[in-house]
């Protein structure tokens, strides 16, 4: 049975807290004691959803990931988990983490597991989820300190160490060439991303990402603003045109146009933030 801090709020979002819940007990269940503690953070935790909204679930665990135990995990998120589109559910963006590899803290950490809708058609066809190097649990547990929601045992900010902010900005900067160089594969959320990481590097603050395309469109309007505006429409449901494929979409207001200047106008982004990025990380080495 999951159980929670007594001092969590009710979530706002019944479906999704019954669908995160779901997935913790599918986690009970494989992982047994060693499942130290579980997590929802993210959007689903600030009440914050949006039509496009992952459900973000961090689990901590001691003494490894057995094999057998991730594979029977994913068998049972690949249930849980609803495809984008689904009114039903909502896709599960599910880390473990063991405790061994992150307290105390160094980078870059490892993390035992990642589950997410972008595999499901790899694991649908014998794909394992492996152990790997993971710059972006800097961010991760960062964001899950700040605030989330304790579906079993205490609470990440007594469990988890604070990440320090040149970790952060190193793990933006490692993470940055590949996410501007494959921002085809998923173009929305590569955009939101790049918002975010401006964001953070220049006020330190984890934000949501529709929250960190409208901070971007006041703060640095430039080339960059019609497909940010684009990818924070879309984000909120506030576009109807058709699948997330750019090469495919028409040059209307809702759509983000050719392709050649949306990759001009990515490319310019990231380049606002690595220029920022180094500023933030310069007077610090």
């Amino acid at each position: 049975m999951v159980r929670g801090t007594p001092e969590n709020p009710t979530l706002p979002d019944h479906r999704a807290l019954q669908q995160a819940r779901a997935a913790v007990e599918a986690a009970q269940r494989h992982l047994g004691p060693a499942l130290l503690a579980a997590w929802l953070y993210g959007s689903a935790a600030d009440g914050g959803l949006r039509t496009h909204s992952d459900i973000d679930l961090l689990l901590l665990i001691e003494g490894g990931l057995p094999a057998p135990a991730g594979t029977a995990l994913t068998a049972n998120l690949l249930y849980l988990s609803g495809i984008p589109g689904d009114p039903q559910r909502r896709p599960l963006e599910l880390t473990i983490v063991d405790l061994a590899q992150i307290r105390p803290w160094r980078y870059p950490a490892i993390r035992e597991y990642q589950f997410g809708e972008w595999l499901r058609a790899e694991l649908l066809q014998g794909a394992t989820i492996e152990r790997q190097r993971d710059p972006d649990l800097a961010l991760l547990l960062t964001a899950a300190r700040q605030h989330s929601h304790a579906l079993w045992g205490p609470s990440a900010a007594q469990l988890l160490d604070p990440v320090p902010e040149r970790d952060r900005l190193r793990a933006m900067r490692e993470m940055l060439p590949e996410l501007a160089e494959n921002w085809e594969e998923d173009p929305r959320n590569a955009v939101l991303t790049l918002c975010r990481m401006l964001v953070t590097a220049v006020t330190g603050d984890i934000v949501p990402k529709d929250q960190a395309a409208t901070w971007v469109l006041r703060h640095f309007p430039g080339p960059h603003a019609r497909i940010v505006g684009w990818a924070r429409a879309e984000y909120l449901g506030e576009n109807n045109v058709g699948e997330n494929n750019v090469g495919e979409r028409a040059h209307s207001g809702a759509a983000i146009g050719p392709i050649g200047p949306a990759r001009i106008a990515v490319q310019g982004l990231a380049d606002l933030v690595q220029a920022r990025l180094d500023e933030a990380v310069e007077p610090r080495t």
